[in-house]
């Protein structure tokens, strides 16, 4: 992974036929822009491995997936190169800035649901140590992210939210299919100011559960 760049990793052993399709049909629901050519050379190429751009306002970014049934379990199906979130400096204001940080979320909880994934984290340069090495998910994690999206099976694995992370979390919410977003601290993208959803017809429902100090 390269140094400074963000990237929102999808685990999971179950690859449905239709992958491919539902991720770029699901990237256009949370606002990416998928283009034709995109769309007709993922269904040409047959390559266990296939890259491709997608585009959020005027910025592009890469998407990865590897199908192959042999893939080392710290290979997530499927990777989304983010840049780097924190640099506020490449937007022109911050309602851009707060805008993209929706679509990525929104990008994360759809495609967590849509694919059905066991473990979704966004892994950040300075925490590469959320990315799984082994299976089960659960015993194989050095750390875990601020931001990530959690199957039941995982959640019940540690013992509960409460055993993973040992402390009030800022921010839950649960999708459909038995996962749990969480957003850990309040401050999740270093010092950049970004507040994620409660009323999204995405959620089923999300609170935040620690004090914010904005507030």
């Amino acid at each position: 992974m390269r140094a400074g760049t963000d990237i929102i990793a999808f685990y999971t052993f179950r690859i449905a036929d239709d992958l491919v399709d539902t991720t770029f049909s699901t990237c256009e629901r949370a606002g990416f822009r998928v283009d034709e050519e995109t769309e007709r050379t993922a269904r040409a190429l047959d390559q266990e491995y296939k890259k491709f751009t997608v585009r959020y306002g005027d910025r592009s970014f890469g998407i990865a997936f590897n199908l192959d049934d042999d893939r080392p379990p710290g290979e997530p199906i499927l990777g989304f190169r983010c840049g780097n979130l924190s640099d506020q400096a490449s937007v022109t204001d911050e309602r851009e800035f707060r805008d993209r940080m929706h679509g990525f979320f929104e990008l994360l909880c759809r495609l967590s649901v849509a694919l059905d994934v066991d473990y979704a984290p966004l892994i950040r340069p300075d925490n590469r140590g959320v990315a799984p090495d082994d299976h089960p998910i659960a015993d194989s994690l050095e750390e875990l992210p601020r931001i990530g999206v959690y199957d039941r099976t995982v959640v019940d694995r540690f013992g509960g939210l409460e055993a993973m992370f040992g402390a009030q979390l800022w921010y839950t919410a649960t999708l459909e299919g038995d996962k749990t977003v969480v957003v850990e601290t309040e401050r999740p993208l270093d010092e950049v100011d970004w507040r994620p959803p409660t009323d999204a017809d995405f959620l089923e429902n999300a609170a935040f559960d620690a004090p914010d100090e904005r507030e």
